[in-house]
């Protein structure tokens, strides 16, 4: 700790501290580093940030998919009703 650094203790219940932990450790983050990034967010956008959010695979996929141009290209509504039949 830093001498501009200061405290803060939270009580939570043991449940929610271990299942928030185990979420913080999938995204990469410690309890403080979540914790800090909550408090930045808050003051930055002087509102209550919605948390990150673990997406599925298909979701991944999906977004990966995006990135990469692979994805359908529909010329008008009547072509993407076809296509929307054969999904």
């Amino acid at each position: 700790m830093t001498k501009t650094d200061t405290r803060v203790t939270v009580k939570v219940d043991e449940k929610t501290k271990e299942a928030a932990t185990k979420i913080y450790e999938e995204l990469g983050l410690t309890m403080s580093s979540a914790i800090k990034l909550f408090l930045a967010e808050t003051v930055q956008t002087k509102s209550i940030p919605f948390q990150p959010k673990i997406k599925d695979q298909e979701t991944i996929n999906a977004i990966n998919d995006a990135y990469t141009g692979n994805t359908v290209k529909i010329g008008n509504i009547n072509d993407f009703d076809k296509w929307l039949e054969n999904v």
